[in-house]
């Protein structure tokens, strides 16, 4: 596991949630691991 902090992005719209994931890499990949889930279980998962 990394030592960054991690933004987790949920949103059940596939091209929303990529949409919104290219702009948080963009912006924060650089201090943030940025994960994705489309489906709020698997977000709980992840975390």
């Amino acid at each position: 596991m990394s030592g960054q902090p991690v933004i987790l992005a949920v949103d059940g719209q596939a091209e929303a949630l990529e949409r919104t994931a290219a702009e948080l890499r963009r912006r924060y990949r650089e201090d943030y691991r940025i994960l994705c889930e489309q489906r709020p279980q698997d977000a709980l998962v992840t975390l």
